[in-house]
């Protein structure tokens, strides 16, 4: 007798002795000489625990006779006539495992499976010595497997899965000398599996499968020559696949799959003869796939799916008849598909999708008479569609998707296929038309050939296909100016998604598209050509979860029927040109997830409403609309709002609502290009996850807040073109993920930080910052020590300001005065009149009117000393602030005042000039293309408006530009009041013919557009000529009429 053997048997020995003095300690046990009445009160006092939906148990009754008549009751033979086998499977009986069963001490056999049993497994039942099948299956059963059923050691089938049992897997499985069949699979166990379990000679089933088992595969158990079938997947295993496993002769089914096996698969596993399935499937399983499992004359089953083997698919050498199922997707094989695939006869599956196969498809395959599925998406295969594959009588599903193929499809391939279920050729090469054979096949369930070159018209017959769910036939080249063909569609009511995205459709919409299928989900119609009205009976489609109609001609409102898809979970109306209000009925749509209503045409306030119920909401973009008004607190205080919200490109007003901060996860926002106003709310800096922030084109003023040094995860951050004040925060260059930030055009002071992003002057922008000094080199500002030096001059010249004059920066007063001395100056030139000065020689003479020359300012301007300007050695320079209101008013009178007062103390006016809209040469720029961009665009402004840079109804303040960008973002304001009275009598002329107008309104528009982009203040922004002239073309070809 060997060690390990002596071993084992003093094991065992002491775990019995061990479970007998447990129950001699512990319980009461029954006298084996007991009669059958004790089964009758054992079997009596289980049924009593049990709740019996069904009455299963109805015949046993105490006092009705022999037990063994009783249903699934089994008695041995006389004259000892007790209880053997107690049979109740599939009875729906409810509730606890009495302990009491404990005491039919003749039980063989005990069969509870697939019932309602819960609570744990009574520790009493290992005084059952006799029972050789415990078969507890499919229950609810809980707790740990327990420790006394080592005393069965006459057990054979150990089944106990399907439940919520927990623990670990007992080790005294291993020494149960007659256990043929242990079954634990899908509970809770956890663990290792013991080591020695494979030493039990008599064990050929083993299933521990969809546990959470950690650990190596014990070489002891796929050593056991005994084995036929082992069942390990869905574990958490780790390791590699022993390679003994290859060798055992009587093993039929091998489940290793959903593991983290790793290393290559054993090179002997195919060679045994009995082998029917493998499954190796989700593991981490590397290099090529050995010969031997393409050569098993054995194999039905082979699935590999999902590892890292590479290499290509072994030769199937031998025309086998067995294999019916292989799957090897979702790899890294390589080469072509072998064409011996095609001797497979009796192949149902063929998957190999997922991987890097290329090459032509082999005719081969068109052999494979009983297929039913083949799956061959997302390779490098390319070729044309097999002419063999339509000799496929049994085909359900064909899959070809992502792929190089291309060509046409046959004519009849519809009456070639006519049990196909699912055609999946998307994003291939394909051409020619949608076949209209294709509604032959009645059962065709899915049909999806989207991301191809498919052209013509959409065949009106696919309403005929009752068993239609999915058609997908979106980014292709398909045309019609009929969309009547969606009428048919509404006899598929098993439609569950219907995807026309992308394609050349034109045409209004039917009311009959309300009719869809109650089963609908998914709707997508855009980045087309539809025009007209949204129909509102698109209402009805309650059912829908997904509404893409972007990119279109929509024109009108927003039905508020909308509101009624309560299930959507994504609208996009982005694109079109929709006009009016949001509905309020779209703060209806609780499960929204993404709104999309940008680049239309609505106008209006946002309504409050609309952030009251959306809770799931995580994209929201309301951007390049009209609209107008504050922004409602309720919108920026969704806190489900992650991803984005962008509000930019409206005419929103007022300032940002501080409730910002409460959008704590959000990572993008965006209000530029609006006319928000006030300070920026410190609350934004409790966005903790702001990555992106686009404030620029508003008028914001105040510092930067303190607060954002708590945004150090931002990327780019953009707050130019605003009225910002105060120092750059020397926080900023500490963010470590930044990598774009404009400060540029706004009034902040102070040294520029030179670390983190200011050391890349490529990705920071300050220009239009007068006041800044220091910093990168390469961001060529002022230095900081020539700031200081005029601040100390300043300290001397101020004493002299009562005698200096005044240089009046408007043309303005010019014209007034002019007006005034009319039969004096009448025909003298301007130039004649003062001596000429530019914007640039009074920047240089006041140290670019900093505050160190401020002499002192008031309600509508500020007055800076100068020296050596038009030969004067001190001068002041007076700037008035033409954006309050007022202004003009007050320096029309200033004017009158000094024409007509004499003091000795105030001298003669020297001259005078403007910085509203004269172009930049009169300010003294340097001659560019960018001062040309300039100049085209404020005359086109000036042809298109018929009205001058220096007219007084342009309002308070406002340049030409300015006053045309807010008219701009008013239509119906922009029609009617800032056009040249021609241009206005032509849209009169054109009021009957509505198309005509809205035509010409759109044109005279663009062209705005352009004169806006050309004379924008920052030269890096303005429009290039050459891409003037390419707009310009293009605005003639889209509207030919107005040549």
């Amino acid at each position: 007798m060997g060690l390990l053997h002596i071993q084992n048997s003093i094991l065992f020995f002491y775990l019995s002795c061990f479970a007998i003095f447990f129950f001699s300690a512990h319980s009461v046990v029954p006298s084996p000489s007991g009669s059958i009445n004790n089964d009758i009160s054992a079997l009596l006092a289980f049924k009593s625990a049990l709740n019996e939906p069904h009455k299963a148990l109805s015949s046993w009754k105490n006092g009705s006779g022999d037990p063994c008549s009783w249903k699934g009751v089994t008695c041995g033979p006389r004259p000892a006539r007790r209880v053997t086998s107690l049979d109740l499977e599939s009875l729906n009986l409810v509730g606890p495992i009495s302990p009491r069963l404990s005491n039919i001490t003749f039980l063989k056999n005990l069969q509870l499976n697939s019932n309602h049993f819960h609570g744990g497994i009574p520790r009493e039942l290992g005084l059952l010595s006799r029972l050789e099948s415990l078969e507890l299956m499919n229950n609810s059963l809980e707790g740990e497997i327990p420790s006394t059923l080592s005393s069965c050691s006459n057990i054979q089938e150990f089944n106990l899965g399907g439940n919520r049992l927990s623990g670990e897997v007992p080790a005294y499985l291993s020494y149960l000398p007659k256990l043929n069949m242990l079954i634990l699979g899908n509970n809770n166990l956890s663990g290792g599996i013991p080591p020695l379990l494979g030493n039990n000679t008599s064990l050929t089933y083993v299933n521990i499968s969809t546990n959470h088992l950690t650990g190596a595969i014990p070489p002891a158990l796929v050593n056991n020559s005994a084995l036929i079938f082992l069942d390990l997947s869905s574990n958490q295993l780790t390791g590699s696949i022993p390679a003994s496993v290859g060798t055992l002769s009587r093993l039929l089914y091998l489940d290793l799959s959903r593991n983290n096996l790793v290393g290559k698969i054993p090179p002997l596993l195919g060679t045994g003869i009995n082998l029917i399935t493998i499954d190796l499937s989700s593991n981490n399983l590397s290099q090529n796939i050995p010969p031997s499992l393409s050569n098993s004359s054995s194999l039905h089953y082979l699935s590999l799916a999902k590892n890292g083997l590479t290499g290509e698919i072994p030769p199937f050498l031998q025309s086998s008849s067995a294999l019916g199922y292989l799957d090897l997707s979702q790899n890294h094989l390589s080469g072509d598909i072998p064409h011996s695939l095609g001797n497979q006869s009796s192949l149902n599956y063929l998957y190999l999708g997922q991987n890097q196969l290329q090459g032509s498809i082999p005719e081969s395959l068109g052999s494979l008479s009983k297929l039913i599925e083949l799956y061959l998406p997302i390779n490098k295969l390319s070729g044309e569609f097999p002419s063999s594959f339509y000799n496929f009588s049994s085909i359900s599903y064909i899959s070809l998707s992502e792929n190089e193929l291309s060509g046409t499809l046959s004519p009849n391939m519809g009456k070639n296929l006519p049990t196909l279920r699912i055609l999946d050729l998307q994003e291939n090469k394909f051409e020619g038309q949608i076949l209209p054979s294709l509604c032959n096949i009645s059962g065709l369930e899915r049909i999806s050939l989207a991301g191809n070159n498919f052209s013509g018209s959409i065949p009106s017959c696919l309403g005929s296909l009752q068993n239609m769910s999915e058609i997908d036939i979106g980014w292709n080249q398909l045309q019609s100016d009929d969309m009547s063909f969606l009428t048919s569609l509404t006899n598929c009511k098993l439609l569950k998604s219907l995807t026309l995205q992308h394609n050349k459709l034109q045409g209004e919409l039917p009311a009959s598209i309300g009719n869809f299928s109650v089963h609908l989900q998914s709707l997508w119609f855009g980045e087309n050509k539809l025009s007209g009205r949204i129909p509102a009976e698109i209402g009805n489609l309650d059912g829908l979860t997904v509404l893409f109609m972007d990119h279109n001609l929509f024109t009108g409102g927003i039905p508020s029927t909308i509101g009624r898809l309560g299930q959507l979970n994504a609208l996009f109306l982005s694109g079109n040109k929709l006009t009016g209000p949001i509905p309020a009925s779209i703060g209806n749509l609780i499960l929204l997830n993404e709104l999309y209503l940008d680049d239309n045409k609505l106008s209006g306030s946002i309504p409050s409403s609309l952030g009251d119920n959306w809770k799931y909401l995580e994209e929201l973009n309301l951007s390049h609309n009209a609209f107008s008004g504050g922004i409602p607190k309720q919108v920026v205080s969704i806190f489900s709002l992650t991803r984005f919200l962008d509000l930019s490109h409206n005419s929103l007003s007022g300032p940002l609502p501080p409730e910002v901060g409460s959008m704590t996860n959000l990572v993008a926002l965006n209000v530029s290009n609006n006319l928000l106003s006030g300070e920026i709310p410190p609350a934004l800096g409790s966005c903790l996850l702001l990555q992106y922030l686009d404030m620029q084109n508003n008028f914001f003023q105040g510092n930067i807040p303190d607060k954002f040094t708590n945004l150090d995860g931002m990327i780019e951050l953009d707050l130019s073109n605003n009225k910002l004040s105060g120092e750059v925060p020397s926080f900023l260059g500490n963010f470590t993920s930044l990598r774009y930030l404009n400060l540029s055009y706004n009034n902040l002071d102070g040294e520029v930080p030179k670390n983190g992003i200011f050391s890349n002057a490529s990705a920071v922008f300050v220009s239009g910052n007068k006041m800044l000094c220091g910093g990168n080199p390469d961001l060529h500002l002022q230095s900081c020590s020539e700031g200081r030096k005029s601040s100390h001059t300043l300290k001397i010249i101020i004493p002299i300001a009562s005698v200096v004059v005044v240089i009046l920066l408007s043309l303005f007063c010019v014209f007034y005065r002019s007006k005034k001395s009319a039969s004096k100056h009448l025909n003298d030139p301007i130039e004649h009149m003062y001596p000429t000065v530019t914007y640039t020689e009074i920047l240089n003479a006041t140290n670019g009117l900093s505050t160190e020359n401020l002499i002192g300012h008031g309600s509508f301007g500020s007055v800076y000393k100068g020296k050596k300007l038009l030969r004067e050695n001190n001068v002041a320079v007076k700037v008035l602030n033409l954006q309050q209101p007022g202004a003009i008013k007050s320096f029309v009178a200033e004017c009158e005042v000094l024409r007509t007062v004499r003091h000795r103390n105030l001298l003669k006016i020297l001259t005078l000039c403007s910085s509203l809209d004269s172009t930049e040469y009169g300010m003294g720029s340097p001659i560019s293309r960018q001062g040309d961009a300039y100049s085209y665009g404020v005359l086109l402004l000036e042809m298109i408006t018929g009205k001058r840079p220096t007219d007084d109804d342009l309002g308070d303040g406002s340049s030409l530009r300015s006053f045309v960008v807010l008219t701009v973002a008013s239509p119906e304001k922009m029609m009617s009041m800032s056009l040249d009275p021609a241009i206005s009598q032509e849209l009169e002329d054109e009021a009957n013919g509505s198309n005509s107008r809205a035509q010409m309104e759109e044109c005279v528009k663009s062209i705005i557009q352009i004169g806006l982009s050309c004379s924008s203040e920052s030269p890096g922004q303005r429009m290039g000529m050459d891409h003037v002239i390419g707009e310009l073309k293009s605005i003639r070809e889209r509207f030919p009429k107005f040549k």
